[in-house]
């Protein structure tokens, strides 16, 4: 194969018709490998609980993969559909993305790798560092060495501190942690010797043109970002900061020769903006409005 057609969509947060589009399209461009990139559920008040979020998997994204992958059989297109959860889905569902990853048709890569052929690797990281919303189950504290500024109740969370501090922020410094980011991907990247890794984590890395939040300031992860500079990816694939392209007017980066792409896609259009590319050329990739 000439490379692989690569698609990537993020943060849909439930809309129905944003998926409906996107699987739409991997099936008119043919893509190989289709990601989504996490925050896959809905989050508007109503339904944000792991019951509804559940409900949402079960009856109606299992089921549209279920018909996408129907749908390349019959166009004997090869596909490979791989997932990761965002910080908005309910940590509670991963036994049911595990349970149906055989049934349903799909990968789920969530702090895990998968070989698509004897070279290339697709890794997926759903962790993202501590924000200051409500909801904690993909937080984790970000490097195992640097200090870090973040709310007394985080530091709390997180097991850093066990006594009273009247300051709204604290700064501690972590030594050696085991429970961090920075961690989790030292251990993954040490198990791999392909150098052709596409890394799928929902959030992005630090101190790029897409981690930008609308005061322009910088948000994604430190550990990621040493994580591409010592292993070098061909490509990063992320989410999770929505308003970073309006903000920053990019959706592309490079972190040495690691291209960077980010979707900031609005969940609440009828549209989602996807990334697509060829493996064989990730420089030309694009976002687009679909």
């Amino acid at each position: 194969m000439d490379g692989f057609r690569v698609l990537f969509g993020s943060d849909m947060h439930g809309n129905k018709k944003q998926y409906t589009k996107f699987f739409n399209r991997a099936l008119e461009k043919k893509a190989n490998i289709v990601i989504l990139g996490g925050d896959l559920t809905p989050k508007d008040p109503l339904n944000r609980t792991p019951e509804k979020q559940k409900e949402f998997l079960t009856q109606f994204l299992f089921p549209l993969i279920k018909k996408f992958n129907r749908n390349c059989s019959k166009e004997k297109t090869r596909c490979d559909l791989f997932i990761i959860l965002g910080n908005d889905d309910f940590r509670a569902n991963e036994k049911i993305m595990h349970k149906n990853e055989k049934s349903i048709g799909y990968h789920y890569i969530s702090n895990k790798y998968f070989s698509v052929d004897n070279e290339l690797i697709i890794l997926g990281y759903s962790f993202v560092p501590l924000t200051p919303f409500k909801y904690k189950d993909w937080e984790k504290l970000d490097s195992n060495k640097e200090s870090e500024l973040v709310t007394r109740k985080d530091a709390l969370m997180q097991g850093v501190i066990h006594r009273t501090n009247s300051e709204e922020k604290i700064s501690f410094s972590l030594s050696n942690r085991d429970d961090t980011i920075e961690h989790d991907l030292l251990k993954l990247f040490n198990e791999i010797k392909s150098k052709k890794i596409i890394l799928v984590s929902h959030a992005p890395p630090f101190g790029t043109n897409i981690d930008l939040t609308h005061n322009k300031k910088h948000v994604g992860s430190r550990a990621l970002r040493k994580i591409i500079e010592k292993y070098a990816p061909f490509v990063s694939l992320s989410g999770h900061i929505h308003e970073t392209v309006e903000t920053s007017g990019k959706y592309i980066d490079f972190i040495g020769e690691t291209v960077c792409l980010t979707t900031g896609n609005d969940y609440h259009s009828s549209s989602p903006t996807i990334i697509e590319f060829n493996t064989r050329n990730i420089k030309q990739a694009k976002r687009t409005i679909i």
